[in-house]
């Protein structure tokens, strides 16, 4: 099967001008299209899309402005960016209790395409996108034995490296690639006759440290329980 989307936002800006002006909203368009298969009488599916996003009216700071008056803060809108991608989703299920997903997403076209205050940014990648991601994540429910209604699970997540400042025409900040692992254990039972389950997750096994999001340092090895108790 086939099938496309398209979209628009509005994302308020917040920033406010020395003299009390107010920013007009980013707007965004964007579209989708792509095919849907299965095989193998449903226990393997895949997803393949290609996707174009665009925000306009971003603001940036006019440091012409600050520069020559003597005040601050003035900014200055028009800026553009844009987003050129593929993306690739297989799902495998060779028996109903094992499952399994790899994910896969790069951009040909990650970057700024207008800025009113620096045309020098044209250009430059967008901060903290990186061009390739690969994701993997199995689970496996025991069904008979001892471990009935255990169920285990991993998966591999790898960002590619990426611009961390892509504000400044002068210097470039990249972040370096980077690879976690997590882990999960799972039980379900009934307790006082009610349906009840335990989850144990590891996440970021190997305590691996790498920048994920602005300038913060992702959480070291986490190790997360968790008990639900239906009524």
């Amino acid at each position: 099967s086939a099938f496309a989307g398209y979209g628009e936002t509005y994302e308020p800006q917040t920033s406010i001008s020395f003299d009390g002006s107010r920013l007009d909203p980013v707007s965004g368009e964007g579209w989708e299209v792509g095919t849907k298969a299965e095989f193998m009488e449903g226990r393997v599916a895949a997803t393949l899309s290609v996707f174009r996003n665009e925000r306009t009216g971003i603001a940036n700071r006019d440091f012409g402005k600050e520069l020559t008056t003597g005040t601050q803060p003035w900014f200055i809108a028009g800026g553009s960016e844009a987003t050129e991608g593929g993306e690739l989703e297989i799902f495998y299920a060779p028996v109903r209790n094992y499952q399994a997903v790899l994910a896969y997403a790069h951009f040909w076209t990650a970057e700024t395409i207008s800025n009113k205050e620096n045309a020098n940014l044209v250009g430059r990648g967008l901060q903290f996108t990186p061009k390739d991601t690969v994701s993997f994540w199995n689970r496996y429910t025991f069904t008979t034995g001892a471990l009935k209604n255990f169920t285990v699970g991993g998966g591999v997540r790898h960002n590619g490296k990426h611009e961390a400042l892509a504000n400044l025409d002068w210097f470039k900040i990249i972040n370096p690639a980077w690879t976690r692992v997590d882990l999960m254990a799972g039980y379900e039972t009934k307790l006082f006759g009610r349906s009840t389950s335990f989850q144990l997750n590891v996440e970021n096994l190997f305590d691996k440290y790498y920048i994920d999001g602005e300038y913060t340092a992702a959480r070291p090895r986490t190790i997360v329980f968790r008990t639900r108790l239906t009524f």
